[in-house]
């Protein structure tokens, strides 16, 4: 799977080079690929500390979000009243832009951490609370069958619906891994002094596309990067899908 993923990405990466250079595109629309890899070793230095900066913001904020999302499933798996009262709510939440409530979350929270993770929660929570009341909501007849046998509701979650759950509500974590860094990047943009968004806006006022193109590679790493941590926990905690397949 892994060499499947870097030939298409050599595939891709090849058909680009061969495009700007076959139409003659200016490298101040589209640079080719070579250009942005010997420019983004180069700027390296001067946009590693705003990657530093955009990291520890997507980090707090996904976890922030993604433990609310989780709470929020929880609550509404453990309770239906709670699950009608908030899904409406929920739903709502994503209705609504963030670019339209990013200057009132940077006028509430400031221009510091606080208003990234906030943005941050708004779109990583989401995907998580449906993703564990999907996963909670499963294995009704093997609950009502433990039920029948008097077993304690609190035993029957934590060892048979919790783990049954875990590969939807782990598949919820990595979605939400995947958007994590569009939070820190438009709170960047509304305002920051710091962060790949600041910088990258920057770079796009001065018309240095390849240092733009080079802070979007470096944000994909980072989308990447959180993706494969919830990997190696999904390898560690759900065990069993990897017998389930050899079977």
């Amino acid at each position: 799977m892994k060499r499947a993923a870097l030939t298409l990405s050599f595939v891709l990466l090849a058909a680009w080079e061969g495009a700007v250079r076959a139409f003659h595109i200016p490298a101040y629309l589209l640079p080719p690929p070579s250009r942005v890899f010997v420019v983004l070793f180069t700027a390296f230095p001067e946009l590693w500390p705003h990657w530093k900066v955009t990291f520890l913001e997507t980090l707090v904020g996904w976890v922030v979000g993604g433990g609310v999302g989780f709470v929020l499933g929880v609550a509404m798996y453990a309770r239906r009243v709670l699950k009608e009262m908030l899904m409406p709510w929920v739903v709502a939440s994503q209705a609504i832009p963030v670019f339209a409530l990013a200057p009132l979350l940077v006028l509430w929270f400031g221009y510091g951490l606080g208003s990234k993770v906030a943005m941050s929660l708004l779109i990583t929570f989401f995907p998580v609370t449906l993703a564990t009341l999907s996963g909670l909501s499963g294995y009704e007849d093997a609950r009502a069958l433990l039920r029948a046998y008097r077993i304690p509701a609190h035993v029957i979650f934590f060892r048979v619906t919790l783990p049954g759950a875990l590969p939807d509500i782990l598949t919820g974590w990595k979605v939400s891994a995947g958007v994590a860094p569009i939070a820190a990047v438009i709170g960047e943009w509304v305002g920051a002094e710091r962060g790949l968004g600041y910088v990258m806006l920057r770079y796009n006022a001065q018309l240095r596309v390849d240092r733009v193109v080079g802070g979007l590679i470096l944000l994909a790493v980072l989308g990447l990067g959180l993706t494969w941590l919830v990997e190696q926990i999904e390898r560690r905690w759900v065990f069993w899908r990897g017998l389930e397949h050899s079977c």
